[in-house]
């Protein structure tokens, strides 16, 4: 994994063409052209979004989505139609930190309608609808996983965390946010939550966004940073494959039982 954007998105953008797509420019931000791409059939039975690289500090986000796109996607091809965002923090990536080009952290800043990421997002997504998206992250300061989820009820959250429970340890009471985690999972809606995490926020993430636009269920996976990157990939590429296994499992049915048998698996 190299933090050169350029070499980067080359990498992404062969991993398409391998897989019989491309991926095509929808935006700029801080003079990099920001690239997103879709891969299966939108007749298939999982839809699924993923954004990666949202902070430039955070490598193992994109070099984990990578990884997997290689790997384990073919396996589920024809059952995913999949929206992929590899790295829209490319300035943060060259210069190994958080934040964009002038300090702004990308993750606060989806509130403005005229923001320029939001509206690259819109130019691919227009139109669509996830049954999940995952913004794809990690906590530098930390050794263990977490997840914020938003939707009507906590479900993809506590399926995440037991794809992943034998591989890493869990935050069970309270995350490095401050906000409460109950066996991994920060389960809010934005209005939910407390004054101290809005305040800290300073802005809306870029998981509020989809779920006002593009999904019902919206996951933010934070990896534990402090963890070798090798050992980060491997731990994405179980959480990616067990959210796809699970969600084409209960969506291999039409969609109008869909909410029954997401129900009904509410264990699974």
């Amino acid at each position: 994994m190299t933090n050169h954007y350029h070499k980067l998105i080359r990498q992404f953008s062969q991993t398409f063409s391998d897989l019989g797509s491309s991926l095509i420019p929808v935006g700029n931000l801080d003079s990099y052209p920001i690239f997103g791409g879709a891969l299966g059939s939108p007749q298939a039975p999982f839809h699924l979004l993923l954004t990666a690289g949202l902070h430039g500090d955070e490598p193992g986000s994109p070099a984990g989505l990578l990884q997997w796109l290689q790997r384990a996607y073919p396996h589920w091809r024809d059952q995913l139609y999949l929206c992929v965002f590899p790295c829209l923090n490319p300035y943060g990536l060259e210069h190994c930190q958080r934040e964009a080009d002038g300090g702004v952290d990308l993750n606060r800043q989806f509130h403005q309608y005229d923001f320029r990421l939001a509206q690259g997002l819109h130019c691919l997504l227009q139109g669509q609808r996830f049954d999940l998206a995952i913004d794809l992250h990690e906590d530098i300061d930390t050794e263990k996983f977490y997840v914020w989820e938003i939707a009507p009820k906590p479900l993809w959250g506590p399926r995440v965390i037991q794809g992943i429970l034998p591989l890493v340890p869990v935050y069970h009471l309270e995350s490095p946010d401050g906000a409460p985690a109950v066996n991994g999972v920060i389960s809010q809606t934005y209005a939910s939550l407390s004054r101290k995490i809005k305040e800290r926020l300073r802005g809306r993430p870029l998981s509020h966004f989809l779920t006002e636009h593009y999904t019902d269920h919206a996951l933010t996976t934070e990896l534990p940073g402090k963890l070798p990157l090798a050992r980060r990939v491997a731990i994405e590429n179980v959480l990616l494959n067990h959210v796809v296994q699970r969600g084409t499992a209960a969506y291999m049915r039409p969609r109008s039982r869909r909410a029954s048998v997401m129900r009904s698996n509410d264990t699974m």
